[in-house]
């Protein structure tokens, strides 16, 4: 009989859209864990030799992927159960965020263009305890993370208010946003300053002229 483990090789899970990779793992890690930690029920196999791991789950935070080891039908597996979550996080309404930092929440949809906003307009003159307004443009399918939390809104304009900021003094976020072509990371980050009652706008623009597909 082959040895299950001398088919063992690191699979590539992603990158995930919709859902989140380190909460995937975890999900995996508790439905497989007899896989990873198999001594902790049954130390030894039926021929009392010691039972081997025959999965390790890690995650990349950077670009929200999964990595896991193990054979191809225990793989096969795993997959189908990873597109399943994929596709409930991405029918489920996105959930408020807290931003690193100035701690904002996110919008309950992005704004697409033209579309008309359920918010009131900004005030031009703000006083205190007012929040300021980003907007970013860069690829659809492009990773945004701001102040290093990865931000769930797509499409090529996205937009999120901060919490309400003290009138007339300058705050600062950082965002990156991150592209997947060729199977190659390509990145980009912006300071951007936010004031109170002021909308700011961020623009990839040099993402969106990497293409999508590097063959020759």
């Amino acid at each position: 009989m082959d040895d299950p483990l001398a088919k063992m090789c690191v699979h590539v899970i992603g990158p995930l859209k919709y859902a989140k990779a380190r909460e995937v793992a975890a999900v995996l890690r508790d439905i497989y864990r007899e896989n990873i930690n198999p001594n902790q029920s049954q130390p030894r196999d039926a021929k009392g030799n010691p039972r081997m791991s025959t999965l390790a789950v890690s995650v990349y935070d950077r670009t929200n992927t999964l990595y896991a080891s193990c054979n191809q039908a225990l793989y096969t597996e795993i997959n189908l159960l990873v597109e399943q979550m994929e596709g409930a996080a991405k029918n489920s309404p996105p959930a408020k965020k807290r931003l690193s930092g100035l701690s904002g929440e996110m919008p309950k949809s992005p704004k697409k263009p033209g579309e008309k906003s359920d918010r009131p307009p900004l005030e031009k003159k703000a006083s205190a305890d007012t929040p300021a307004r980003v907007t970013v443009r860069l690829p659809e399918d492009a990773f945004l993370f701001v102040n290093d939390v990865f931000c769930p809104l797509t499409s090529s304009v996205r937009t999120f208010e901060s919490p309400a900021l003290a009138a007339n003094r300058p705050f600062h976020y950082i965002l990156r946003a991150e592209v997947v072509r060729a199977g190659h990371t390509h990145s980009d980050i912006r300071r951007v300053t936010v004031t109170a009652g002021k909308e700011s706008t961020v623009d990839f623009g040099d993402l969106g002229s990497v293409p999508k597909d590097n063959r020759k």
